[in-house]
């Protein structure tokens, strides 16, 4: 607690109390505060206040002197024996102080000075003079009027002095502690203030005999009243009360007179319309004749509270019409197993009423098997403190229903478990309903792995692409020709998966509807990145029976062999043309010139000879296409070649051929090779000759000229293996693979060499007829050799 020895003092008083002493002492005194103020003054000699303390250097030594105690009073307070301090100021004069000390704290000093003992050595205080610029006459004079009093009157004066400091001393720790005890009260008062503030608690004082009521300011606040305007009364407080509860609270206080206390809740209308609840409690004092003098009380703004019990017992209301409209039976059980609580639909499910339930068990309400049920159910939810589901059976008129029941523990404030609630739903119906859509399932599941193992073992490809343009299911044949793997394709973007434009154009235009339903062929690299395939694709949009279209789906099939087929028969049909066109343009021309050989000069007849030779010759070429398209014709409608096999010596046909050969093509050469023990073979012997003219006729047709042409037969085993090899061009490994194909040419431009590309296959053909086997070895550049084999004749 801060204060000063001015705050507990009356210093008017003191001061009167000075000068009287000093007008019958004659020794000057002053009463300074330990900062130097100077509180109280009387007798001060003119050289103290018209020099001293006037000139800015003495007046600072002054200051020191007052300020003597501050700086020597020893630790702790303790004062010499005598009770004060005697010394000498640095201005000369004999300075006696008094410390004041209240509480264990240094507030002032009681000052007696201004005097000297014996007549003072006026050379110092001349110096002084003219030291500071004091007027020398003025200054001596004030020092002579300066009083000299003996030891013994000053030591008489101090006795006096001393005790009036203890008087000081003692008036100041009295009404220190009157401030203590005030300030404490204020503070009192102020939390008391404050608390009633925070818990909205006022308080009130009705004086029952004048009438007077008495309000803290928070019974004030309380009231939404200004303590300033309004003066409260019983009557003018009962204005602030609704009508309605008004009646109540006259009741209340009548009853109070007789009881000694009152305890009621009311509403009060604040000035603002604003609606409070107050709830008020008093106790009435009496007189010894017990009649009421005065009632003392408070009140509570309790509105929020009420407004949550309010709002709690509409809570309570809505839950209870919830529960009670609810489809599914609710109830509450103790922790003994008796019902607390059940729903309308329980009192209508078993045809009894909640009063008829309530403290009730199941033992008492279901057969003891389903009862044990119940229990050890409500037993599992208790012991693990957690909600638990079970499919309880419980008994009905029409039979057992089965109950999905959803119990759990409740919990008080405390968290001590003190019930367990249970809802359960009727789900007889849907369990019917689920044993059939497992069965639908199963046959849904049976069904879609039937549909995937189709999906997936079908030939041709198959993709489905979604609504949302996103691949649902590719299948194997798909992801081989789109060169894609399952992970790359399956709830991929479309235009993720398939890299080709045309076919994504397709498939959209299925979606859009804009497509005709052809199918559309498009070229995509081989898997093996070894050429191209031709896939012709046909998409179609599934329509879904809710939504409209759902998905497309499109079809690739593999036509490259067909389109290639396509472009050989074409190429067949031109090079037919040719060749057929050819030798007959011959024939007719020879023809033409032999009908009219007079007009042409040719009366010769070895001429003519020569002409009809040559329309012998074209005829026959013609004869030989004949024959291959008859062949062709033959294996296209699947009928084997006939063939006519005897045992021949195949040595001596060969040496025939190859004879016939040297003298028509003697720009090559013809290499025989055969054994000296030739075997017998079951051959058709024209179908033979077919075949090694086709061969010598290739092998001559793909060679340089000069090149030798080499034919070979040797004995392995139980075959006879023909060889012919050739220096010519030679074929590429697609060219081997394709040249036993109806209609293939190597080279089918209009300067390669003739043919209608059906002699090889043909030769296959008579080959296996015969129970052999046909195939070529080449490279580019290095020649081509035809090998074919013959089953010899056993004995």
């Amino acid at each position: 607690m801060g204060y000063r020895f001015s705050d507990i003092v009356d210093i008017p008083e003191i001061q009167g109390l000075m000068e009287n002493l000093y007008r019958a002492s004659g020794i000057p005194c002053g009463i300074i505060e330990v900062d130097g103020q100077i509180l109280v003054a009387t007798g001060w000699q003119d050289i103290c206040t018209r020099f001293h303390r006037a000139h800015p250097e003495t007046a600072a030594l002054c200051r020191e002197s007052d300020a003597f105690m501050k700086q020597h009073l020893p630790q702790g307070c303790r004062l010499p024996v005598c009770g004060f301090f005697e010394y000498r100021c640095k201005n000369g004069m004999i300075d006696i102080a008094l410390p004041i000390i209240i509480d264990g704290r240094h507030l002032a000093n009681l000052f007696l000075g201004q005097f000297f003992y014996s007549p003072p050595d006026e050379n110092f205080f001349v110096r002084q003079a003219r030291r500071h610029g004091f007027d020398e006459d003025r200054y001596l004079e004030a020092l002579r009027a300066v009083p000299i009093f003996s030891r013994e009157k000053v030591k008489n004066i101090l006795g006096f002095q001393v005790h009036l400091v203890n008087l000081l001393v003692g008036m100041g720790g009295q009404r220190l502690e009157q401030i203590r005890v005030a300030e404490e009260n204020e503070q009192v008062l102020a939390r008391l203030e404050e608390a009633q503030r925070i818990s909205r608690l006022g308080s009130w004082d009705w004086n029952l005999v004048t009438g007077e009521f008495h309000c803290s300011p928070q019974a004030f606040r309380n009231l939404g009243l200004n303590p300033e305007s309004f003066v409260p009364t019983y009557r003018s407080l009962l204005t602030k009360v609704p009508s309605e509860d008004r009646e109540l609270v006259k009741r209340s206080i009548d009853q109070a007179f007789q009881t000694g206390n009152v305890w009621i809740e009311h509403r009060i209308i604040r000035p603002d319309g604003n609606v409070r609840y107050l709830l008020e409690q008093g106790e009435v004092v009496y007189d010894d004749n017990r009649k009421p003098l005065r009632m003392l009380g408070t009140c509570h703004d309790i509105t929020e509270q009420k407004q949550v019990e309010i709002a709690l017992l509409e809570s309570e209301q809505r839950l209870q019409n919830i529960l009670d409209n609810s489809n599914a039976l609710i109830y509450l059980k103790g922790l003994d197993g008796r019902y607390m609580f059940v729903n309308s639909f329980f009192e209508k499910l078993f045809g009894q009423n909640r009063g008829q339930v309530v403290g009730k068990s199941d033992f008492d309400l279901f057969p003891a098997d389903q009862a044990e049920v119940f229990r050890a159910n409500d037993s599992a939810v208790l012991s693990l403190d957690a909600p638990l589901q079970f499919e309880e059976a419980v008994p009905q008129t029409e039979g057992v229903h089965t109950y999905l029941s959803v119990k759990f523990p409740l919990h008080s404030n405390a968290g001590q478990t003190y019930a367990i609630c249970g809802i359960a739903t009727d789900i007889s119906e849907r369990k019917e309903a689920e044993e059939l859509v497992h069965e639908a399932l199963a046959l849904a599941e049976e069904a879609s792995e039937n549909v995937h193992a189709v999906f997936k073992a079908v030939a041709d490809g198959l993709i489905v692409t979604d609504f949302n343009r996103r691949v649902a299911l590719i299948n194997r044949s798909a992801e081989r020709l789109l060169g894609i793997r399952p992970e790359q394709a399956v709830n991929r973007a479309l235009a993720e998966a398939v890299e080709s434009e045309e076919l994504r154009k397709q498939i959209e235009a299925a979606f859009l509807d804009d497509d005709d339903g052809r199918p559309m062929d498009f070229v995509l690299p081989r898997e093996d990145g070894r050429g191209t395939v031709v896939v012709q694709a046909r998409s179609a949009a599934v329509l879904s029976p809710h939504q409209g279209k759902g998905s497309v789906i499109t079809i690739l099939r593999d036509v490259t062999r067909e389109r290639e087929l396509d472009r050989m028969k074409n190429d067949f049909i031109s090079t037919a043309a040719h060749e057929l066109r050819t030798p007959l343009t011959s024939v007719l021309g020879f023809s033409q010139v032999l009908l009219h050989a007079a007009d042409y000069g040719i009366g010769d007849p070895k001429q003519q000879r020569e002409l009809l030779g040559h329309i012998v010759e074209k005829a026959s070429s013609l004869k030989t296409i004949i024959d291959e398209l008859f062949d062709l014709s033959r294996v296209q409608s699947g009928q084997l070649l006939s063939v006519n096999r005897e045992p021949s010596d195949i040595c001596g046909l060969l040496r025939q051929i190859v004879d016939s050969y040297r003298k028509a093509y003697s720009s090559h050469r013809f290499d025989l090779a055969l054994p000296d023990l030739c075997p017998i073979v079951l051959i058709d012997k024209k179908k033979m000759i077919q075949v090694m003219e086709n061969l010598l006729s290739n092998a001559i047709k793909f060679s340089p000229v000069s090149s030798t042409v080499k034919i070979s037969g040797e004995v392995r085993g139980r075959l006879f293996q023909f060889t012919i090899e050739d220096q010519g061009v030679g074929m590429t490994a697609e060219q081997i693979e394709r040249v036993f194909d109806k209609f293939y040419r190597g080279d089918a431009s209009n300067s390669a060499v003739g043919g209608l590309g059906l002699g090889m296959s043909i030769v296959k053909s008579i080959i296996e007829g015969h129970d052999g086997r046909i195939w070529v070895e080449s490279e580019p550049a290095r020649g081509t050799r035809v090998i074919f084999t013959l089953s010899l004749v056993t004995s």
